[in-house]
């Protein structure tokens, strides 16, 4: 990370951080985007209590991806950046 942040500043320095500032970053930020609680806790890959899954079998593939494209939103915004341009989208099989 700190390799790509030094090829627009040669002098960027990175804190200490460990993966999970990134779950806490992004579930916080999914809460403030109005994510409900139970998609933004399956989108950092919290599992439902044992009674839950046991009655839902969904995956949640929709909500999840709607939550992660208001994600995607809010870091193009913060960043100034376009989507990326190898970025394909793939088509859901049924």
């Amino acid at each position: 990370m700190l390799a790509a942040l030094r090829k627009d500043d040669q002098e960027a320095k990175l804190p200490a951080w460990v993966n999970h500032d990134i779950r806490r970053t992004v579930r916080t930020r999914l809460s403030e985007l109005d994510v409900m609680d139970e998609v933004a806790e399956a989108v950092i890959g919290h599992v439902p209590t044992a009674l839950v899954r046991t009655y839902n079998q969904s995956d949640r593939l929709k909500v999840k991806r709607d939550a992660l494209t208001r994600w995607e939103g809010a870091l193009l915004a913060l960043t100034g950046r376009e989507t990326a341009s190898n970025v394909v989208a793939m088509k859901v099989g049924k």
